[in-house]
């Protein structure tokens, strides 16, 4: 992060994220970083989104490097699935 605000980056496009706490840790990043607010970066920032339709994409996203879905999110899925 610290290489793309030196060189004077536009704006930052997270992985997707899944849980509020990786939310705050990505802004907190930025802070500890830039010595900026959040706020700007928040006006320069696209939060990663990806839709889970089904448990069936699980094995694969597992696998990409840099993306972490959190355990509850995945019961949750599998609890929802089975109803």
């Amino acid at each position: 992060m610290q290489k793309k605000i030196d060189a004077g980056t536009q704006f930052f496009q997270s992985q997707p994220l899944f849980s509020r706490e990786d939310i705050e840790r990505f802004i907190t990043e930025y802070e500890k970083h830039s010595g900026e607010s959040a706020k700007k970066m928040l006006k320069m920032s696209i939060i990663g989104v990806l839709p889970l339709h089904d448990l069936t994409v699980m094995p694969i996203l597992k696998t990409l490097p840099g993306l972490f879905i959190p355990k509850e999110l995945e019961e949750r899925m599998g609890t929802a699935q089975k109803k």
